[in-house]
């Protein structure tokens, strides 16, 4: 549903960008009805070196219309739309070469983004993805995946929740019907 803006806002407050405070007590009424969600993961997650890895945020934040599986960790929105997502990850091997982070559409590869430590090695890297991607409000579905790839291939590979800090997340909402 679209935002409604009532009472004494007039449309040429909206248009020049001028809308108070004031504005909305004085009797106006803004209503919005946006689905979202958010989940994180809550414990460290082991992957395999260089593997894409389904990163399994099981705890929701929040989630307006219970779209959101916490068990297959994927978003399935049942209206269609155009949909904006974002991903954050946090990586750590203690000697990190790459981390990659991409959404998948149906299980196939809609967009990603990654970060490389040249001839280096990090202990841990962070990497955000954002993409707009087209859901048909029935079937589709958006999943978040990461790899890590660390130059001696330990053992020690994971995404991880950074105890209560920045945690290994991703977030949705929609930003049109259609």
């Amino acid at each position: 549903m679209p935002t409604e803006i009532s009472g004494s806002t007039g449309v040429d407050k909206i248009q020049n960008g001028t809308i108070v405070v004031a504005d909305l007590a004085s009797g106006s009424t803004m209503t919005s009805n946006v689905p979202m969600f958010r989940a994180q993961i809550t414990a460290n997650q082991d992957v395999n070196h260089a593997t894409y890895t389904k990163i399994a945020c099981a705890t929701e934040t929040f989630d307006t219309d219970n779209w959101y599986d916490t068990s297959a960790y994927r978003y399935t929105p049942q209206k269609a739309g155009y949909y904006y997502f974002h991903g954050q990850t946090h990586g750590g091997t203690g000697a990190l070469r790459a981390m990659h982070l991409i959404f998948k559409k149906n299980g196939s590869t809609y967009s990603g983004t990654n970060l490389y430590a040249d001839n280096n090695s990090w202990d841990d890297m962070s990497l955000t993805h954002g993409d707009m991607i087209y859901l048909n409000g029935s079937s589709d579905y958006v999943e978040m995946w990461g790899k890590i790839t660390d130059p001696d291939n330990s053992t020690d590979r994971y995404f991880y929740d950074q105890d209560g800090g920045s945690p290994t997340f991703w977030t949705g909402f929609l930003v049109r019907e259609g």
